[in-house]
């Protein structure tokens, strides 16, 4: 914990290769000639099996961790990012980030089957490039931010996933 000291963004993910892609994509972020903008100087914290454990520069990757320290993580975390570019299924990890009140900025595939509203629950955006700016301009609205980590609790609180499931029965019955 003493090294997550500043400011981090989350992204949780299991050993899954559209998790793997996203991690390689924030090291892009983080490595490229145009920094995350405005005025974030924290870090990047991975954790999951998606990437073993490594701290480089703004980069920190704690591999598995422990529930207790998850809880931690996503309590403190600033934002939670979602950059999965392929997937399928729903993933669990969106209504974990937002059952803690995160604001998760993420593509339409991280929030698949959830009934979700840009700018209301999450900030959904397709195009990764444009990441880092949204990154740097939302870091620097605390009021949004607290307004859409409201609503993404108060839409997990309600969540019921016997609505999602209905969908997936339609379909086969």
């Amino acid at each position: 914990a003493n090294r997550l000291n500043s400011d981090f963004c989350l992204f949780v993910g299991s050993q899954h290769n559209p998790n793997i892609e996203a991690v390689k994509q924030i090291r892009e972020w983080l490595n490229s000639a145009n920094p995350i903008s405005g005025k974030f100087t924290g870090k990047f914290v991975i954790v999951g099996g998606c990437w073993e454990g490594e701290e480089e520069g703004n980069f920190i990757s704690l591999g598995k961790v422990s529930d207790r320290l998850l809880s931690y993580l996503y309590q403190h975390a600033v934002l939670v990012v979602s950059p999965l570019s392929s997937g399928t299924g729903m993933s669990v990890k969106i209504i974990e980030a937002m059952a803690y009140g995160k604001v998760i900025l993420g593509t339409s595939v991280g929030f698949r089957g959830y009934p979700v509203e840009s700018g209301v629950h999450c900030v959904v955006c397709d195009n990764l490039d444009e990441y880092p700016e949204k990154i740097g301009h939302l870091l620097q609205q605390s009021e949004v931010l607290n307004r859409i980590g409201q609503q993404a609790k108060e839409f997990a609180q309600g969540y019921d996933y016997h609505l999602l499931y209905k969908t997936y029965l339609d379909l086969i019955l």
